[in-house]
Formats: structure tokens, C-alpha cells, sequence
């Protein structure tokens, strides 16, 4: 079998000035992987806070520590992509905005998770916005049940994957929509 690797996607734990170098350092090794790999996409969500969400300070720190690693991973030849998961944090997609704007452009891309779909966040739109840094589409289908503790919070629905057409992904409207632009 011959296969490719076109991307590797990487989390971070919690950012705190004193480890920040050190997360950096982490998340640069697995883009200097992906180099060597023959690849050319790093995809990195931010640390996820739990209900709370991250404080203006934590926020902060995940901008600074995606655009540390976009800057060095130009050299390397390797594009790095924000990939936001959608529900977590950013917990909806108007916090998107405020977020790519403390990211500089040149260094992080975007990716949209066809997952963003079932948290209200509509393709159409999100291109109409942010197609210009949009450099990496994650494709899946899932199928999505309520938890029964809470039923209408994003938090609390329970995706399962499900083979592409077979779950709740509207995959007539994704594809119109990205062929359309």
C-alpha cells in the first residue's frame, strides 16, 4: 500500500508562561516531522478548558504560542493551520473572529471541521468570512445524540462517526458550498 501523509494534527496541554517555550519546542518537533515526512500541514487545536472555558490571559498565551510556531514553521516549509474545535473552545463561532485576529496571517491558517456544521456554524457563511485563511478542510460524518443530562448544549452532544453520507453531515450543501467559491 502506498500511502501519504498530507497532514498531522497536534493538542497542546494547558499554556502557562513557564512552559510555553517548552510547548512550542513540542509542537515545532512534530512540524519538523511533518517536513521530513514530505508533508506540509500542521494542524494544532488549542488546549481545551473544560466549562469554565480559558480565561482573556489563557486566550492570550494560545495566540502567542500559535504564531511562535507559525513564524518557525515557515522555515520548515510546513503550513500552520488553527484547527477550532467548535463546542470546546472556541465555544461559538463569533469567538472565531475576535481569535484569528491576534493570529498574524502570514503565520497560522484555518481549517474548518465539517463537525462545525452540527454546532450551528454554516460553510457558506464561515468562507464568506474567513476563505482567504481557510487551508484545510477535516471531512468526517457523524452521527449526534443529546447526553441525557443536558440536550440542547453543544457540550453535550455525543458525535459518533458514521461512513461519509451515513450520519447528520449535509454533505450536498458542503460540497455546493465549497465548489461554489
Amino acid at each position: 500500500i502506498d500511502v501519504e501523509l498530507s497532514a498531522i494534527s497536534a493538542e497542546v496541554g494547558e499554556l502557562t508562561e513557564e512552559n510555553l517555550e517548552m510547548e512550542v519546542e513540542r509542537a515545532l518537533n512534530t512540524a519538523r516531522f511533518v517536513n521530513a515526512s514530505g508533508s506540509d500541514l500542521l494542524l494544532l487545536s488549542v488546549p481545551q478548558y473544560g466549562e469554565a472555558g480559558p480565561t482573556p490571559e489563557q486566550i492570550k498565551l494560545a495566540a502567542e504560542w500559535l504564531n511562535q510556531v507559525g513564524k518557525v514553521t515557515l522555515d520548515l516549509d510546513v503550513i500552520t493551520v488553527w484547527q477550532p474545535i467548535i463546542g470546546e473552545w472556541p465555544r461559538t463561532s463569533n469567538e472565531i473572529p475576535k481569535f484569528l485576529g491576534s493570529l498574524t496571517a502570514k503565520y497560522v491558517q484555518l481549517c474548518y471541521d465539517a463537525w462545525m456544521l452540527e454546532v450551528g456554524v454554516p460553510i457558506t457563511t464561515f468562507l464568506t468570512k474567513h476563505g482567504s485563511r481557510v487551508k484545510y478542510i477535516v471531512l468526517r460524518d457523524m452521527k449526534v445524540s443529546a447526553s441525557k443530562k443536558k440536550k440542547r448544549s453543544s457540550l453535550a452532544r455525543v458525535p459518533s462517526m458514521q461512513r461519509l453520507g451515513k450520519g447528520n453531515l449535509p454533505l450536498k450543501r458542503l460540497c455546493r458550498a465549497l465548489f461554489t467559491k
